[in-house]
């Protein structure tokens, strides 16, 4: 965490917190919605309500026709939030050990 916090990018901003909390992490780091937002959070490791409520978090935080990307080894994300989410666009992404899908879902405009 400490390396991150010293990391010479100015397009990085490092929060240390849950994800249940993104909008506040945005509002601490004076940052507007997000146009897209890009997780490796393992949904299959976490209680189904917690998991509900990050997706939540991330769909209400973002603009209209923002993306959110997940990539998985489980498909445990989509059976979440299919209301609220919709049907993912799935990509299996063999290039790497171990072979992740990449899930994606655009908020309408």
């Amino acid at each position: 965490m400490e390396f991150l916090k010293t990391y010479p990018d100015p397009r990085l901003d490092v929060y240390l917190g849950s994800a249940e909390h993104i909008r506040r992490a945005l509002e601490t780091l004076n940052h507007s919605r997000p146009d897209a937002v890009v997780s490796g959070i393992p949904f299959s490791t976490m209680p189904a309500e917690v998991g509900r409520k990050i997706l939540h978090e991330i769909w209400s935080c973002r603009l209209p026709g923002g993306r959110f990307v997940a990539y998985q080894l489980m498909r445990r994300v989509t059976f979440l939030a299919p209301l609220l989410l919709g049907d993912p666009q799935v990509r299996l992404e063999l290039r790497i050990v171990p072979p992740l899908r990449v899930y994606a879902w655009r908020k309408p405009a």
